[in-house]
């Protein structure tokens, strides 16, 4: 069962990558920027080191992205009011109006990329995925054998 489920996720990931991919060619926003864009949009005005931390990623990564979305007008950056050290991010309202488009465009595939699923169906998914993405990773060992 582990195996069917593994295969599963390899081929969800491949749907979700060339989804992604294709709603870039819509909207101009690649997905590693619209997930950093929705972490902004449902806690804004946070610092770098807490977006890295939430998106797994380096700081120094978080950082690049950072400064190209504000370049884009999508975000703004802050001295930290508490910490003059610390930078805190904020969405624009472009970056609002950006996180809505992509959102719409990746709904409307999803409603047809699901058409024939059922409501359960779709419960049963979403529920599924919000467990896997929240549980942690285990710590595998490097000299695990292939």
């Amino acid at each position: 069962m582990v195996t069917d489920l593994l295969r599963a996720i390899l081929e969800a990931d491949n749907v979700t990558r060339r989804l992604g991919e294709a709603v870039n060619k819509v909207t101009g926003i690649r997905r590693s920027n619209y997930v950093m864009l929705l972490h902004l949009y449902d806690d804004d005005g946070r610092r770098i080191t807490a977006l890295a931390s939430a998106l797994e990623l380096d700081i120094s990564v978080v950082s690049r992205r950072v400064v190209a979305l504000e370049e884009a007008g999508l975000v703004s950056r802050e001295v930290d009011p508490d910490d003059r050290r610390a930078q805190v991010v904020s969405l624009t309202r472009a970056g609002r109006d950006t996180i809505a488009h992509n959102r719409s465009v990746y709904v409307e595939a999803l409603e047809d990329i699901t058409s024939s699923w059922g409501t359960d169906e779709l419960r049963t998914l979403a529920s599924g995925l919000h467990r896997l993405g929240s549980h942690g990773l285990p710590d595998l060992d490097a000299d695990v054998a292939p």
